[in-house]
């Protein structure tokens, strides 16, 4: 055997390796436990938020957790409430169309019980009800990346007719006759949703929404006394108008524009514009009924209840036929009398348990089909002795597999 001599330099050089090969190691260690750290706060800090969105039954402010709490509990959300005691949709609108809504954000609006018992039954107030509340849920339902608005880049707004900021931060209001915002979308779904605001005193204002230099919807506008609350007595409010395209598709070039003004109140506001293909989960609540001691209390009665709920329900269908996750949740079939405080209106924990159970659990994933041209069936497991499976029925049973020793 011959023994190998390595100069001292070279020993020096591979023990130098060695230092260099196990400070990578523990560095690689290193790292990888900050990247798993890193990791575990991304966890933390990226929580799903629930947003109500409604009146004082949704804030549940007299009962130990609202029905919203209740559902982000359950389902390991945070949870942002911003039902208003009282409140009706222009009283919310500007904390939702403030909302910046990402995909992950899921909300859950429940109005219509201080419309019914305010309105009379007056089918103007109704009418413009739906719209009001289309323009909620489909802000909290299409992401804000999906929305064109006026500041967005590449989007023409005249000067020679100015256009002037308007409510929630974004929105662009004109009285000038011939003002427009041009911008190019792409058409999903065959529909475009064009969110407005409308006012009480914004008599006479009307516009013109054109596709492709194609006139497709001519707003009215809104009778006075439809819009006021009786919470701030907010007098504008966002509405929406769902404009079908059948066949459409692809990028096209949208236009809104003031026809000519009536007088210095003949003012129209733009939002935005959307054609989303999806978008977050929005949860929306019908209307419950009230005791007789909450009618005489509070106003309206079963007929007018019925009419709010429909509307949602047609609303919701709506907006889910053009792709949107909206789902809706039947308050009216969850809540009984019995689940109704003293006066006759608002929620015990009963009725808040009872609207949180509609939605406190993801329905499941539906089975997927079998195969074409497979039939599946039951079978037995049979262990033999030796330490083969069989499956089947002795003596046909087939071998499945060998058990190692």
């Amino acid at each position: 055997m011959v023994a190998l001599e390595l100069q001292p330099e070279l020993l020096a050089y591979l023990a130098a390796g060695e230092v260099v090969a196990a400070e990578a190691e523990a560095l690689a260690e290193q790292a990888a436990l900050d990247i798993s750290k890193s990791l575990n706060i991304i966890e933390e800090v990226i929580v799903t938020t629930l947003v109500p969105n409604g009146d004082s039954n949704t804030r549940g402010g007299s009962v130990s957790a609202s029905f919203g709490a209740r559902i982000a509990a359950a389902r390991g959300w945070s949870v942002a409430n911003l039902a208003i005691d009282g409140g009706m949709l222009p009283d919310t609108a500007d904390a939702v169309m403030a909302l910046v809504i990402q995909p992950d954000t899921k909300s859950y609006v429940a109005h219509g019980v201080n419309h019914a018992r305010l309105s009379g039954g007056d089918g103007g107030k109704l009418a413009w009800f739906k719209k009001l509340l289309m323009a909620q849920i489909a802000h909290m339902g299409i992401v804000h990346a999906d929305k064109m608005f006026a500041s967005n880049p590449g989007v023409f707004v005249s000067t020679a007719q100015p256009w002037e900021a308007g409510p929630y931060g974004y929105s662009k209001s004109t009285n000038c006759g011939g003002a427009r915002i041009i911008g190019d979308m792409e058409i999903r779904n065959e529909r475009l949703y064009v969110c407005m605001t409308a006012s009480d005193t914004w008599a006479g204002s009307k516009m013109g929404i054109f596709v492709d230099d194609v006139l497709v919807y001519e707003s009215s506008p809104c009778a006075a006394g439809n819009l006021a609350t009786s919470h701030f007595n907010r007098q504008y409010a966002p509405y929406l108008e769902c404009i079908p395209l059948p066949g459409m598709s692809g990028i096209h070039t949208v236009k809104v524009q003031l026809w000519a003004a009536t007088g210095p109140s003949s003012y129209v506001n733009f939002c935005w514009a959307a054609s989303p293909a999806s978008g977050p989960e929005v949860f929306v609540g019908n209307v419950p009924y009230m005791t007789a001691a909450g009618y005489a209390a509070y106003g309206g009665n079963n007929a007018i209840v019925d009419s709010y709920s429909a509307a949602i329900a047609e609303v919701v269908t709506l907006l889910a036929a053009g792709g949107l996750d909206v789902k809706l949740r039947n308050h009216n079939g969850a809540v009984t009398l019995a689940d109704l405080q003293a006066d006759g209106l608002h929620y015990l924990d009963s009725g808040h348990d009872k609207i949180a159970a509609l939605s406190a659990v993801p329905a499941p994933a539906p089975s997927p089909a079998p195969p074409s041209g497979y039939t599946f069936s039951v079978a037995t497991v049979y262990e033999r002795s030796d330490g083969k499976y069989f499956v089947g029925t002795a003596p046909t049973s087939k071998e499945l597999a060998t058990v190692p020793a």
